[in-house]
Order: structure tokens, then sequence, then C-alpha cells
């Protein structure tokens, strides 16, 4: 069931509350999803995704099931406080798949303190499209998303990365079975990741226990041959799988691609 939180009543509160009554009416029922995307524009009787910050505020949820989040750049310009404390308090204590998408490629250290509180909340799969990501933020995903199974970087531009600014807790226990770098690793274009800041990705994740949770990692074949990643995984310890996104079934479509990963799972 995918519910958007859009309704034609002045009373904008009203609104909200009912679409929160309906999603709790319908947890039982089905699988809920929750879509809003920000550069949305609605009519003044309407209650947009930017105002459904407001009335969310502290709001208990249901468990869903899905929840995609669009054009997050647009959020961060209209209210970054709004944003960041919706991430914390509003969604609910469970999400299975969570999906990103930072527009035009929103800096997503803006939103540290309610992403790393949304990432935890992450059960199965994180997909992030379209980001830049510096080395701390980079550290914050992969720490708060230790216990999901599949995590996504698709079309994401990367900072200067080094044994340094790149720092993993070796204390946590790292679940992530899947690691997709989506048109994200370019050799020609420093924007993203190429050799040197790949190797220093993998030798940080070799010091925890990634090392014996990693089972494949995905990137794209236009951008490096799959056999040559494989041996720095190899150089650094790692037993897994390197593939192309070819293998896989729209990698690029989240809502499709969570059917390989419950087909892990099996």
């Amino acid at each position: 069931m995918e519910i958007n939180p859009e309704g034609g009543n002045s009373n904008k509160l009203t609104i909200f509350q009912k679409f929160v009554e309906d999603l709790k009416n319908k947890a039982t029922e089905e699988k809920l999803e929750l879509n809003l995307a920000f550069h949305k524009i609605y009519q003044p009787d309407e209650i947009n995704s930017h105002e459904f910050l407001k009335y969310a505020q502290n709001t208990e949820m249901p468990e869903l099931y899905r929840l995609e989040l669009r054009y997050i750049d647009e959020l961060i310009c209209n209210d970054i406080e709004d944003a960041n404390r919706f991430f914390k308090n509003c969604f609910p204590i469970a999400v299975k798949y969570l999906f990103l998408s930072g527009g035009d490629w929103c800096d997503i250290s803006a939103f540290h303190p309610g992403l790393q509180s949304l990432l935890s909340k992450v059960r199965s799969q994180i997909y992030l499209l379209q980001f830049k990501i510096e080395p701390a933020s980079l550290s914050l995903i992969i720490e708060s998303s230790c216990k999901v199974k599949e995590l996504t970087f698709c079309f994401c531009e990367f900072g200067d990365i080094s044994l340094e600014s790149f720092v993993l807790n070796p204390e946590l226990t790292y679940e992530i079975k899947n690691l997709n770098m989506f048109k994200s690793c370019q050799e020609k274009d420093t924007r993203f990741l190429n050799d040197e800041k790949l190797d220093v990705i993998i030798e940080q994740m070799s010091k925890t226990s990634l090392k014996d949770s990693l089972r494949h990692f995905a990137l794209d074949e236009q951008d490096y041959e799959a056999d040559e990643k494989l041996e720095i995984f190899e150089k650094f310890g790692f037993k897994l799988g390197v593939y192309l996104d070819d293998d896989l079934p729209s990698p690029g479509n989240a809502r499709t691609h969570k059917e390989y990963l419950e087909s892990l799972e099996s």
C-alpha cells in the first residue's frame, strides 16, 4: 500500500492526522510505503512535503515496508532544523527498505544528526542516490547502517579519502553482505571514487567485522574491470565475489532490487 500525504482540505493538520490514522489502520493489512518528494508544489489548500515535516514532529507511526525521500537538497534549503528533527523523531522504529535521493548532489553532511537516527532504523536495504559524501559522512553512513544486508551508493561524489580522514569503528558488529558502488567509481573524474580512494575504503573495512560479513561488491562495467577490484579485496583478506551491475535484476531500481536481496536470505 502506497500513501502520499496530500489532501484537498484547508485544515492541514486534520489532513495529516487522517493520513497517520490511515497508516495505522492499514499497518496490519498491507506492506506500507511512504513517498515524499520535496520538489513538489501543491495548491494552497493541500499539505505539501515541507509542511508535512511540521505536523509530523513526535508522531508515532507504524513500521514501514519502504520509505522513499526524494530531492532532499530542496528540503535542506527550506529548513534544515525541521528536517533533522523530522528524521530523528517522526519515522517509525523500523523501516525495511530506504531510498534517499539527494537531488542536485546534496551534501549529506548537512543532516548528520537526523541521518544517523534514520539509517539506524533500517533493517534490510539502504539506497543512496546522488549525494556529495565526505569521509566523515561515509564513516557515519557505514556505521549507522551496520545492521542492514545491503548498502548501495549510486552516482555519488566522494571527497578526498585518506586513512586519516576515513575511519570505521572496529568495535561495531557489521552485518552488511552487499556493498554496491553503482556509477560512483570513475578513475578519470576525481569527484568520484578512483583506485586510490577505493583502496583506502577497502583497507579500513578490513579492520572491522566487514571482513567476515561482506560477500559481494558490485560496480559498473564501464568504470572498472571486476577482476582488478577483486584483487584489491583479496589483498586485504576478503573472501567475496566482485560482480558487475548487469548481473543484477534492475539494480538502479530499488523497488525491484529488493527481490534480489530477499533471494540472498533464502
